[in-house]
């Protein structure tokens, strides 16, 4: 029997050219997924390059930088007023005139203002010039009378040029300022050349890399002479400036940064790409692996738990229908972790709003022992309670190898195991003993009362 394709002469060659392509693009994705698969591979046997970068990225972590938490470091005013500061020879950061040598040495007028008259020299911010029918304000003025010098500095961190700007205060200083030798000192992130070329001539471009050289050799010379606040004012100033400012000559971070992208790029672009997959949950994560460390032991049971705790009793309380309660965690007493960005505590925790004076027993005979807690205790009450042990099953350092989850495992093991060797068994003996007691009591109390009425 002959059988008949249905499909006409049309459809069955665009399909068999949709075959085609669908077989293409299936093999497009095994390159690039072998490509993608080689270039992590690459990435991870860069290990001493990237353990590098790591070192020193602790040390910038550990690095306080005061003017960029106060938001100082991108604002120009904060720059040009630190810099008059120090330009001033008899203001009182103690520098005397250092720091303006070192900056007239820079922009290349070492010579313009000798040593005998240096100190005469004169800073002031936000001089105000008319010309021509305009006005604007220079940011940096340095004058020095005796001298007959004259170096202005025109600050720009972020924001570019305006207009003709720099044109302007030429003229206008050239017309209020005869016979007196003129620098213009255009002052910028990167060095960056005045937009209209004719002032290009004028300009002297000085960029915040030769500010930051600057500082650190003022630090060096002068640091052990002068207050110490200056000092640290100095040392915040060149960390702001390292990081923020021109981190491309801060130090080697930035230069073995780039080497590592520009060599890994397809890698480091490829979990750039998909980091939000890759981001850690420390808490969730964290939680899931506490589980499986307590399931491990089988003196433990867990208890009720919500994240971002997890809690579990002794096995030897489970009989004890004392302890167990009707209203959530449903239990009286459990030993609960607590998982936060920043690590995972231990405590003894207790139930709010328990009837009857079982709560008031235990927590008076555990807390009888005070090296088991951290200090302070808190007081007793009707609501929950913790104790602390002063354990931490992880700490903030510890997410810093988040990567090999096995020995974050083993950590959290490691912790527990020592808890449940230490501190668990006398907390265990002393609810033990505590509970009997309490049934004891408890059982007299009814055994006398039917005494008193028989049936």
């Amino acid at each position: 029997m002959t059988t008949h394709d249905s499909r006409s002469p049309g459809l069955t060659g665009a399909l068999e050219e949709l075959e085609d392509d669908l077989g293409e693009l299936e093999r497009l994705f095994i390159r690039q997924d072998e490509a993608a698969r080689r270039s992590l591979r690459h990435l991870e046997e860069d290990g001493e390059a990237l353990e590098r970068l790591a070192a020193i990225a602790v040390g910038w972590e550990e690095e306080v930088d005061v003017f960029r938490t106060l938001g100082l470091d991108g604002t120009e005013r904060f720059h040009s007023n630190f810099l008059a500061w120090l330009l001033r020879p008899g203001d009182n950061h103690g520098l005397g005139d250092y720091f303006l040598k070192e900056f007239l040495t820079g922009i290349g007028a070492a010579g313009a203002v000798g040593a005998g008259v240096r100190q005469s020299t004169t800073v002031q911010r936000e001089q105000h010039l008319e010309h021509d029918g305009g006005s604007g304000f220079l940011d940096i003025r340095i004058l020095n009378e005796q001298a007959k010098f004259l170096c202005v500095v025109e600050n720009k961190v972020w924001a570019s040029e305006s207009g003709n700007q720099l044109a302007f205060y030429r003229k206008a200083l050239d017309e209020d300022y005869p016979g007196y030798t003129i620098r213009l000192v255009f002052l910028t992130p990167k060095e960056e050349i005045p937009q209209d070329a004719t002032e290009r001539d004028y300009w002297i471009t000085f960029d915040y890399a030769r500010i930051s050289r600057i500082i650190q050799r003022t630090i060096e010379k002068k640091g052990g002479s002068i207050h110490p606040d200056v000092a640290a004012a100095l040392r915040q100033y060149e960390i702001t400036l390292r990081r923020n400012i021109v981190p491309d000559v801060s130090d080697d971070v930035h230069e073995l940064a780039r080497m590592i992208y520009r060599k890994h790029k397809r890698a480091i672009d490829l979990i750039i790409e998909h980091r939000d997959q890759y981001e850690p949950n420390y808490v969730k994560e964290g939680y899931h692996m506490v589980g499986e460390v307590v399931g491990a032991h089988k003196e433990w049971v867990k208890g009720t738990c919500n994240l971002p705790y997890y809690r579990f009793v002794s096995a030897d309380w489970d009989k004890y229908e004392a302890l167990k309660t009707d209203s959530w965690p449903n239990s009286l007493l459990l030993f609960q972790v607590r998982l936060t960005n920043q690590g995972a505590d231990l405590s003894l925790c207790f139930a709010k709003r328990v009837p009857g004076d079982l709560k008031k027993k235990l927590f008076d005979r555990i807390t009888a022992d005070p090296e088991l807690f951290k200090d302070p205790l808190p007081g007793y009450s009707e609501d929950y309670i913790d104790l602390h042990f002063g354990v931490s099953i992880l700490e903030s350092s510890d997410y810093e190898h988040w990567y090999d989850e096995e020995g974050i495992r083993q950590t959290i093991s490691d912790r527990l195991e020592e808890f449940s060797q230490s501190q668990f068994p006398e907390i265990n003996n002393v609810v033990i003993d505590c509970l009997k007691e309490y049934q004891s009591e408890k059982a007299r109390s009814e055994d006398g009362e039917e005494a008193e009425h028989p049936a």
